[in-house]
């Protein structure tokens, strides 16, 4: 059997100051969705859609869906109206915010001996972040998502 080790990517593989972070992510999104969105309403139903996941025990729900089912009512707006500002958001706004992270130095080392142990890897990761927001962040690591046995 082969050994699967569990890595966090938060101050594990990832210098991640969350007092910077997370305002400066929320401002960039308030920013990207302004055009359809006001800040004020915008960050309420943020909080609170992300509140709903951290509480959420329902395993019949992904938190995708329980996020989606507190944060676009209170917007007053459908996700596919926004999907293409999501989307673009993710795609090439979310990246400007590496600066606010850092590579940790021993990590690609540790990774690298890992691998070549014959271990397996899976990432773990709070998972209130889109999927692709998280492979952003495993990059700004110093890895490729496609590394790892999950992620």
């Amino acid at each position: 059997m082969t050994l699967t080790l569990l890595l966090d990517l938060d101050d594990t593989l990832l210098n991640t100051n969350l007092e910077s972070f997370i305002p400066a992510y929320f401002q960039a999104l308030a920013r990207e969705l302004a055009p359809q969105i006001a800040p004020e309403i915008m960050f309420r139903a943020l909080i609170s859609g992300t509140q709903k996941m951290n509480e959420s025990e329902d395993f019949s729900h992904t938190l995708q869906d329980v996020f989606d089912a507190e944060f676009f009512p209170q917007i007053n707006t459908p996700r596919d109206l926004l999907e293409t500002a999501i989307e673009n958001f993710y795609d090439n706004i979310f990246p400007s915010l590496s600066g606010l992270t850092s590579q940790k130095p021993e990590a690609k080392p540790f990774v690298d001996w890992a691998f070549s142990q014959g271990y397996r890897i899976a990432i773990a990761t709070d998972p209130l972040l889109p999927r692709k927001a998280t492979y952003h962040r495993l990059r700004w690591a110093g890895f490729e998502p496609e590394q790892f046995e999950l992620v």
